[in-house]
């Protein structure tokens, strides 16, 4: 992850830091965007996907990943937003990974 985005970097250690005792992991399966990262829980199969896109290190693409029924693929969208703010990206990542 050292070649990350700076805002992914950032990211990543308040993401790591607010969930410290709830066994969040970190995702890379794109490791040719530095502005993308993945997160994932206990709960095999789901998984939340952030992007910066390297403009704005205050808003989010956020991906909520559940696993895949119909095809090869591990993963599936079940909902995408855009403009996430840092405190609603925390509360998407709980209610996704965390309170199920």
């Amino acid at each position: 992850m050292n070649l990350k985005d700076k805002s992914i970097t950032t990211l990543v250690e308040k993401v790591l830091n607010k969930f410290t005792s709830q066994n969040i992991k970190i995702e890379d399966y794109w490791d040719a965007d530095l502005c993308a990262i993945g997160f994932t829980g206990d709960h095999e199969g789901y998984l939340v996907y952030v992007s910066t896109d390297g403009k704005n290190e205050n808003e989010y693409f956020v991906s909520l990943e559940v696993p895949s029924i119909e095809n090869d693929a591990p993963y599936e969208t079940k909902a995408n937003y855009e403009k996430v703010t840092y405190p609603e990206l925390e509360k998407l990542i709980f209610e996704h990974l965390i309170s199920r």
